[in-house]
């Protein structure tokens, strides 16, 4: 290689972009996951925190108000399973039948 090739050489290399490192885009991701994922936890907990403490108070008077009515406790159990489904992250439209029934909705009052 001559010294006019080499000086070339240095002058494209110049401005070439950095070398990506790998193990650093991982560790960042890493890092946003984990952060990500205690954010998620935290609301969580606040949730199940929120609602179990007035529920844990009141348990005697809902467990009346909703064992005198058969329509109240299926309410209440309807509510109860879509909140668990809710905070563990089940997404609905994947259940078997959600989706036609959201659709059929949809239909109705978008027509």
């Amino acid at each position: 290689m001559t010294d006019r090739e080499s000086r070339l050489n240095a002058a494209l290399g110049a401005d070439a972009p950095p070398v990506r490192d790998a193990l650093f885009r991982l560790d960042v991701l890493v890092r946003r996951e984990r952060a990500r994922f205690r954010r998620q936890l935290s609301l969580t907990v606040a949730v199940v925190l929120a609602a179990a403490i007035p529920a844990g108070l009141n348990a005697q008077a809902l467990g009346a108000w909703a064992g005198a009515d058969t329509e109240r406790l299926l309410a209440v159990t309807a509510l109860a399973t879509a909140a668990v489904m809710a905070l563990i992250g089940t997404p609905l439209a994947e259940l078997p039948g959600v989706r036609t029934f959201a659709q059929r909705v949809e239909g109705w009052f978008f027509a």
